[in-house]
């Protein structure tokens, strides 16, 4: 073999090498938008869990102060009641 035919089979290797790198590239390429996609709207689905949830938790939230803020207000007017009784030894 010549020195011009060694050449041209290695630019021939050289080419079909170039074509599998440049299809794998797109193949990756292709997958990777595929994939952050799916991932966007996974986030998308969770962060929506996460909104519901919170403002359930802030529901149950407001109810346990209102809840709280009654009975502290029953407990401060019980220990006023009891303030006298307690001053004059009257237990």
């Amino acid at each position: 073999m010549g020195e011009e035919t060694k050449i041209a089979m290695r630019l021939q290797e050289a080419a079909k090498q170039k074509k599998k790198v440049d299809l794998q590239l797109k193949s990756n390429r292709d997958l990777g938008e595929s994939i952050q996609l799916i991932d966007y709207e996974q986030l998308r689905i969770e962060n929506a869990e996460f909104v519901n949830n919170l403002e359930r938790e802030h529901g149950t939230l407001k109810e346990l102060k209102i809840i709280t803020g009654m009975y502290s207000s029953y407990n401060t007017v019980v220990l006023l009641s009891l303030v006298p009784d307690i001053a004059y030894g009257n237990d």
